[in-house]
């Protein structure tokens, strides 16, 4: 009971953080910040025996609050690896690849773990929702509370169990984004947070 009371506790404490906390925009390299995260992160991956690609392409400076995309970012890092875990050391490739397309910067972080069911998609932004048994519930749902701060969205896909997952953060180039981003690699809808909408 205790832990319950104190897992919801840290749900809302969460939610009120992101309510309250406002954006500290400053110009940024994303390029740079996304290699910074993964030199954070790079100790563990080689202590899992991760095998990590990069791919960057060449990107304007921008205006963000660079704390929240890392943090963002160090979240779905740590999911990937975590999702690694089960599979063999030989088989633990994470790609972490950072493109451009219409005024809209994409970071995707895909790996080559256990992958998610199609009826697990539609729950991990749920808050309080975890597929980890040490999970809190709560990395996923706020990550996706600081995407859409920034004007941008957080995304999941998988084909199935055993295929890896791949979740890509999309944020407007410029604070104010003109049109949501482009749809890209497969047909069907996104599961995640809807993108911002301008006011007609």
């Amino acid at each position: 009971m205790n832990r319950h009371l104190e897992h919801i506790r840290a749900i809302v404490q969460v939610q009120q953080t992101y309510a309250k906390t406002p954006l500290l925009t400053e110009e940024c390299d994303l390029a740079q910040l996304v290699d910074d995260t993964l030199r954070i992160q790079y100790t563990s991956l080689q202590r899992h025996g991760i095998t990590l690609t990069r791919e960057f392409a060449r990107l304007p400076r921008m205006w963000h609050d660079k704390h929240k995309v890392m943090q963002i970012l160090v979240n779905l890092v740590a999911n990937a690896k975590y999702a690694m875990d089960a599979m063999p050391e030989q088989q633990r490739h994470l790609l972490v690849r950072l493109t451009m397309d219409d005024g809209w910067a994409r970071i995707q972080v895909t790996d080559s773990g256990v992958g998610l069911a199609p009826e697990i998609l539609g729950k991990l932004f749920t808050h309080g929702f975890t597929t980890r048994k040490d999970g809190h519930g709560f990395g996923l749902h706020s990550s996706a509370l600081a995407a859409k701060m920034l004007g941008g969205r957080l995304t999941l896909e998988s084909e199935g169990t055993g295929k890896g997952t791949t979740a890509t953060l999309e944020i407007p180039l410029m604070p104010e984004p003109r049109k949501p981003p482009p749809e890209t690699r497969r047909k069907e809808p996104h599961v995640g947070p809807p993108s911002p909408e301008k006011d007609p």
